[in-house]
């Protein structure tokens, strides 16, 4: 709403900051007509009517932005799920390759790209499988 539009609807002349304010409540109030809007805020009952719209439209907000938050996180946890699974999957398919084949190193690679070099050892000693030179450079990298 504008402020002329807001003036002509409640007979009302207002300077441009005290409109600023009063359209931040109009905004805050939600989906809610303007003449209603403007009904409303002419009288102290319908300011406070107004007070609790706004508070309806904050709690909605905040149980979304709930949802969402914890929506996002079961997202993010089945992805880096799947990241191993498929990290498992190209650390198998390399162990079974000769080592030292370029095949073998791709897919180790692209394993670390996935999970990180420390996941990488880590599932390699897990499921016993050999551990190449990269894989040993590593480990006294980081021995500490």
């Amino acid at each position: 709403m504008l402020q002329n539009e807001f003036e002509e609807r409640t007979k009302l002349s207002v300077t441009a900051e005290e409109y600023v304010k009063i359209d931040a409540l109009y905004m805050a109030c939600g989906d809610i007509d303007k003449n209603e809007f403007c009904k409303k805020y002419m009288t102290f009952e319908g300011r406070l009517d107004l007070m609790h719209m706004i508070e309806r439209e904050l709690n909605h907000k905040h149980q979304m932005y709930h949802r969402l938050k914890k929506e996002m996180a079961e997202a993010v946890e089945e992805e880096e799920l799947h990241k191993l699974e498929m990290a498992d999957f190209l650390l198998a398919e390399a162990a079974m390759l000769m080592g030292g084949s370029q095949t073998a190193k791709r897919l180790r690679e692209k394993a670390v790209e996935l999970i990180g070099e420390a996941a990488v050892v880590r599932m390699k000693i897990s499921h016993d499988y050999d551990l190449w030179q990269e894989d040993k450079e590593y480990i006294l990298r980081n021995m500490k």
